[in-house]
Parts: structure tokens; C-alpha cells; sequence
């Protein structure tokens, strides 16, 4: 090559190689062009074990063709294993294995930089087996993501420590407060707060987005904006007891055409199911399922709030453990914006975050749980919510809006604490449960929730450390 360069000028040789560059990028484009039309082809292979364990792991790829332009997408391949199975894959493998197989019939085309130019892009996604990070280069990855995560955490709490406040004012002015049936006195609080809880999501998770740029943030963003829409259209007027089911369904939507979302679902010790038409219609149910037990257990002051701080917080623990860092980040905000929005709903509440805050809590802890693929785990972390939702249609036999109940599941005592009800008509709440041993002040119970979340927490956690168990 030297002795080329020197005959026949560096120029020219440059020249020369650029053009069997091109030769070859060309020949691949022919091929692409002929064999294969715009569209989607999804594929999908197993790997048998790691030699950890006897689970399956899966390699996924999505080949998109479009006016033109081939893109290699592996991103929704299995999470890296334990064993030695993992593999770090360069984005030139996939292009020159195909390039070669394309042009294995054609004469004179030389393998080179023309496969990489003919297909522009092949994506994968850190921490799983085609990208497998280290545990130091986890934390590294985090740290390199922690200017994006802290600005969006910080955003988050402050927006909604600040802007609260004011929020309080400008309700209590314009007569927007609801009477706090648990104080003796004639007291008036402020609703909704859901104003500056979506203020916080919204803002910091754009943040995120700029950083990590995932369909995923897109679908958060879109879906629990939409969650708080309809808790606000509740707040103003009181609407029929499917209005909310019905129009969380349909906000859960983006979440499909988005495709942010894997239809495999993950159990402890047996693995992953199957199960991709089956896994739409439990999207579609399972976000009206978290918007609306948190709105049901938003019964005292301080509970949606500090509730969603336990479960939130154990949501991101165990997407860290099962080393989906990316989720894991985003979902932090929803931490972060419970814990400022907490400050003004404990006891006494000053604010109380009505429909359209409670709503939008469990919207996104439920996007959270689908994106992330933790929806088993996510469940357990909202077990007595879940409890408490049951309890109350298992007992009144329909959906209904809880304020139009006419049985209170709970009275006062003299002393102005709570006692279960004797009204038979009344409904069966986790409140009630919890008062069956005598009465009980609002903050004890508030306390005596928490506890069971926090328990709950750790069963979640536990289980989270089991999925990469197999039996």
C-alpha cells in the first residue's frame, strides 16, 4: 500500500479505495432494494440456558424498512444473564452478516465500510445480551446518565414544592375546596392538587427525555397526561362509575402504538410467558386498574401521596436489581414529585389531590410497571390498594363512584376518632378492616396503611431478586 501511495500518489490511492467503498455499498443497497420491500419483520431466537440457571433467554430482533432505509432493532433482546452467555456485540456484526449474506452470489463485492454505510442503524439497548455492562460499568452508565437524572429529580420535587403553595391560594380564593369529613371543625381544603403533581411529571420526564430519548418517556408522558384530564373532568363534576374505567382504557393506548412495551410477562422462579395478544388487552386493563385503586385508597389525609412514595420508590429499587437502569431512572420524578406533593397532604392537609392527582399517580405507576416489565412485582408493591379495591366491589357488586355511595364504611366516635360502621349497606373497605379491632385516630390509620405498603415493599423487592431464579 506505501509503495502505491508513492507510485501512483496518495490521492489517487484514496480514490481507489473509496470507490470499492462505494462498490460495495452500492451492490448491498441493490440487494436491499430487490429483496426487501418497506415494512416491519420481527425475529425472534432462544438460548437454552446460561449455565446459571435452566432459564430461556431470549435475542430480539425488529428489521425495519422504511422509504428505503433498513434499521437493525435489537433493543427489546432479553436483559444481560448471570452466566457467560452474554455477548458485546458492535453495531458493524449485524451489518456485515448481513451485507455478506445479501452479496454472497455477487462477483468482485469485497466485504468493507460500504456494508456499515448501506445500513445506517442498529440499535441495542444497555444492559441486555447484546450490550452486557459490568457491575462497575452499571454505575458508571448511571453516572453518565446523572446529570440528565439529577435535573429531572430535583425538577421535579421543586416544581411541585413551589408551585403548590400558590396552587393553595388561588383554590381556596376561587372556592375550590371540599370539606375534611375527618376534623371536627368546619374545615375546608383546598382540591385538586393534581395541578402541580402533572406540572412535576411532565416537566422533569421531558427533561429525561432529551437525555435518553425513549418511546418509553413518550408513553409515560402522554399516558398520565392523560390520566390527569380525566381525574380533572371528575374533580369539576362528578361523572357515572365507568366514566373513569372506560377513559383510562383509552388513555393506556400510547403505550401500544408506541410499542413501549415487551408482551412477555415475567414470573418469579418460572420465567417468561408467552402471551402477545393477551398482553394488549392486559394494558388496556391494567392502567384504569392503578389509576383507580389510588383514587380509592385517597380516603385520608396523607395517604395517595405517602403510599405512592413507598411503592414508587420500591418500583425503582427493583427495576435497579433487575438492571433495567434506564426505567429505573425514569422512574425516580414519580418518587420524587409524591415526596413534595407529601409535604401538603399529611396531616392536617392543607391540599388534597383529588381525582385528577390520584389518578395521574397511579397512571404512571402503572406505565412504569408495563415499560419496565415488572408488572408482577408492581402488583405486589400495591397489594393493599389492590386489597381495598376488591373489598369495595366485591361488596357493592358494581362499579360506582365511591362518592356516590351512600353507606360510609367508617363513623366517629365522640372524640371525633373512626369506627367501623355497623350499617350493614355500607361497603368493605381496607380502612374498615384495619378499624374491626376498635376506633382509631386518622393518623393511626394513616400509619397502619403505610405499614402494610412498606410490607408490601419488601415482598416486591424479595420478588425481584427471585426472577433471575428459574426452576
Amino acid at each position: 500500500m506505501k509503495e502505491c501511495a508513492f507510485t501512483h500518489g496518495f490521492d489517487t490511492v484514496e480514490f481507489a479505495l473509496e470507490q470499492i467503498i462505494l462498490q460495495s455499498q452500492y451492490a448491498l443497497k441493490q440487494q436491499l432494494d430487490k429483496l426487501i420491500p418497506n415494512g416491519e419483520w420481527g425475529f425472534r431466537d432462544h438460548i437454552d440456558s446460561d449455565a446459571v440457571s435452566d432459564k430461556s433467554y431470549f435475542v430480539d430482533l425488529l428489521l425495519t424498512k422504511k422509504d428505503g432505509i433498513l434499521t437493525l432493532d435489537f433493543s427489546k433482546t432479553e436483559k444481560q444473564a448471570a452466566g457467560p452467555i452474554n455477548f458485546i456485540m458492535d453495531s458493524s456484526v449485524p451489518k456485515f452478516m448481513l451485507g455478506l449474506y445479501l452479496t454472497s452470489n455477487m462477483d468482485g463485492v469485497v466485504m468493507n465500510a460500504g456494508f456499515q454505510r448501506a445500513i445506517p442503524d442498529v440499535k441495542t439497548k444497555v444492559g441486555s445480551l447484546l450490550s452486557p455492562i459490568s457491575p462497575y460499568l452499571a454505575w458508571l452508565f448511571i453516572r453518565l446518565k446523572v446529570s440528565g437524572n439529577g435535573v429531572s429529580c430535583i425538577s421535579a420535587f421543586f416544581i411541585v414544592f413551589f408551585v403548590t403553595p400558590p396552587l393553595i391560594n388561588f383554590l381556596e380564593k376561587n372556592n375550590f375546596t371540599v370539606k375534611d369529613v375527618n376534623k371536627k371543625e368546619n374545615v375546608m381544603v383546598a382540591r385538586p392538587g393534581g395541578i402541580s403533581i402533572i406540572l412535576g411529571i411532565l416537566i422533569s420526564e421531558f427533561i429525561l427525555y432529551a437525555f435518553l430519548q425513549l418511546n418509553e418517556i413518550l408513553a409515560i408522558i402522554i399516558t398520565t397526561f392523560g390520566a390527569f384530564l380525566i381525574g380533572y373532568v371528575d374533580d369539576r363534576k362528578i361523572m357515572g362509575g365507568w366514566f373513569k374505567p372506560v377513559t383510562l382504557a383509552i388513555a393506556s393506548l400510547p403505550i401500544i402504538f408506541l410499542g413501549a412495551y415487551d408482551s412477555n410477562l415475567t414470573f418469579p422462579l418460572f420465567g417468561d410467558v408467552q402471551i402477545p395478544l393477551l398482553y394488549i388487552g392486559l394494558i388496556i386493563v391494567m392502567i384504569p386498574i392503578t389509576g383507580n385503586t389510588i383514587n380509592s385508597i385517597d380516603v385520608l389525609n396523607g395517604v395517595a401521596s405517602g403510599f405512592m412514595i413507598i411503592a414508587s420508590l420500591t418500583l425503582s429499587i427493583c427495576l435497579f436489581i433487575l438492571q433495567n437502569y434506564e426505567i429505573a431512572i425514569v422512574s425516580l420524578p414519580l418518587v420524587f414529585v409524591s415526596l413534595a406533593f407529601y409535604k401538603f397532604h399529611k396531616i392536617p392537609s392543607k391540599i388534597f389531590p383529588g381525582d385528577s392527582g390520584a389518578l395521574t399517580f397511579g397512571a404512571m405507576y402503572g406505565v412504569i410497571a408495563i415499560v419496565g416489565g415488572v408488572e408482577i412485582i408492581a402488583a405486589i408493591a400495591l397489594l393493599p390498594a389492590v386489597i381495598n379495591s376488591f373489598l369495595f366491589l366485591s361488596s357493592v357488586k358494581q362499579v360506582v363512584e365511591h362518592r356516590q355511595i351512600k353507606g360510609k364504611p367508617v363513623e366517629h366516635t365522640s372524640d371525633f376518632k373512626l369506627k367501623s360502621t355497623n350499617d350493614k349497606t355500607a361497603p368493605i373497605t381496607l380502612v374498615r378492616l384495619i378499624l374491626a379491632g376498635g376506633p382509631l385516630s386518622e393518623k393511626q390509620i394513616v400509619f397502619a396503611i403505610f405499614k402494610l405498603t412498606i410490607f408490601s415493599g419488601i415482598l416486591a423487592i424479595i420478588t425481584a431478586f427471585m426472577m433471575g431464579v428459574s426452576i
